[in-house]
């Protein structure tokens, strides 16, 4: 599908005014520099949001899990525990690694992950689309 083609579908479905996803996809050359981010890297996406593309490695990737779920590495020994004791997304460490278990995370062989706004894609190629909900997306919604 062209990229013109989804963006005049999503905004039909879900009205003019809601925000654009963010898409991925995988690759071995990197588009943006981006620096090393400390924590989740979802502190990125200010950047993505301001129309940048963010360009993720295992390099500049800060949390463990954060490589582990981009594909980048095998989960860390810690992340079960510090998702459920600390971060308390899942009750038990049990409940994380059966999780990660069913979700099937699979090693890339690619260097790089690259989101950027979907409006800014010059061809439909990429893998993967994130959806973010703003308060202006319900109220678009219930209109």
């Amino acid at each position: 599908m062209e990229i013109e083609t989804f963006i005049n579908n999503y905004k039909e479905a879900f009205c003019e005014t809601v925000e654009l996803p963010i898409v991925f996809w995988y690759s071995d050359t990197a588009i943006a520099n981006t620096e090393k981010i400390g924590g989740c890297f979802f502190k990125g996406m200010k950047t993505v949001r301001e129309g940048n593309a963010l360009g993720l490695s295992v390099d500049n990737i800060g949390c463990g899990g954060g490589k582990f779920y981009t594909g980048f590495t095998d989960m860390p020994e810690h992340v079960p525990n510090f998702v459920s004791l600390k971060e308390k997304y899942k009750k038990t460490p049990e409940m994380m690694l059966d999780f990660a278990q069913k979700l099937g995370v699979s090693r890339t062989e690619k260097k790089m992950i690259i989101r950027m706004m979907s409006y800014n894609l010059k061809n439909g190629a990429f893998v993967g689309a994130n959806f973010i909900k703003k308060i202006s997306f319900i109220s678009c919604i219930i209109r």
